[in-house]
Order: structure tokens, then sequence, then C-alpha cells
């Protein structure tokens, strides 16, 4: 592999690991914040789950729920 190559890859490697994983608390944090924005759209039932992982694209994030029923929005006149 050329110079150019190396530099590259050896980029690569550094921005990949200056990606810092989500720590339990922050992690803990966004589920607080997204279950209260779940439960503002639905009426939700048990507890909400977030996993966060890093996948071959970047970073994936998961937020599943169960929902009971769809709060409707109703515009008064």
């Amino acid at each position: 592999m050329d110079r150019n190559g190396n530099s590259k890859q050896r980029l690569i490697r550094v921005l990949d690991g200056d990606k810092e994983e989500m720590n339990e608390a922050s992690r803990l944090a966004a589920l607080h914040d997204l279950e209260r924005v779940a439960g503002e759209y639905f009426e939700t039932e048990g507890r909400a789950e977030l996993t966060v992982e890093r996948d071959k694209n970047g970073i994936a994030v998961c937020f599943r729920f169960r929902a009971c029923r769809v709060k409707n929005f109703t515009s008064l006149k």
C-alpha cells in the first residue's frame, strides 16, 4: 500500500477509536427523556428499552416501548 493509503487507514483508525461509547448514565438520561416524549404521544405500558451499539455504518440506536393507545390531538374551535 502506498504512503497515502497508509495515512488514510491510520486516520480511519484514529477517528473510529475517538468515538466514545455511550456510558450508562448518559443512556439512562436519554431513556428517561425518550420515555417522556413517547408518553406525550402514546399511552405506554411497561418499561421502554434503549440499546446503543456500534455497527459497520456507525452507531445503531433502538428505542422500543409498548403502547396501549395513541393520543390523538384535536383542535378546539
